[in-house]
């Protein structure tokens, strides 16, 4: 027992004196090999409605007309995200969905109290000016519908965040 002690003692020294032999530049280049993962940074996240035929920021549309939410994500110096993606989701009442008897869409305040739930749109690509865009097509009986959307850096370096819910109005 005595000689596996002396052994597992030399053996434990003789690692030792491996690691403390090396010279500085051997482990100099041997750290350069590990990078450490960038930290992502808190960005700008921007909901916009715009109008699908003069690309304007609107409030309303009428009744049975299409908006085209817009999401704008920038990190902290105004840079646009390159990259990600950008899921949109509306305000959505208990029950079915697509059904013309009983709408599902609701405002922000539902989502809030907890009334309603927030529900998945689509998943948009971030383009290279920090864009995702998707058209809402065409609400008949709801006038308010809240709508919000969660950003996924994917390597964009600007953290993931979604946003506070927006209501989009539609009326005669």
């Amino acid at each position: 027992m005595a000689r596996v002690a002396k052994l597992i003692g030399l053996i434990v020294s003789g690692i030792g004196l491996v690691v403390w032999s090396e010279s500085p530049v051997t482990l100099a280049k041997q750290s350069t090999l590990v990078t450490p993962t960038a930290q992502a940074i808190e960005g700008s996240y921007e909901l916009k409605f715009l109008d699908p035929l003069t690309r304007a920021d609107v409030t309303m549309e009428p009744f049975g007309d299409a908006v085209i939410l817009q999401a704008h994500i920038e990190d902290f110096s105004r840079t646009p995200a390159d990259r990600g993606l950008v899921v949109f989701q509306y305000c959505s009442r208990p029950g079915p969905s697509n059904d013309i008897n009983r709408v599902d869409e609701a405002p922000t305040e539902e989502c809030d109290s907890g009334d309603a739930k927030w529900a998945r749109l689509a998943s948009v690509p971030v383009d290279t000016s920090g864009n995702a865009e998707l058209e809402f097509c065409c609400p008949r009986i709801t006038p308010t519908i809240g709508f919000r959307f969660t950003y996924l850096g994917q390597g964009s370096g600007i953290l993931k965040s979604t946003t506070m819910g927006e209501n989009f109005n539609w009326g005669p």
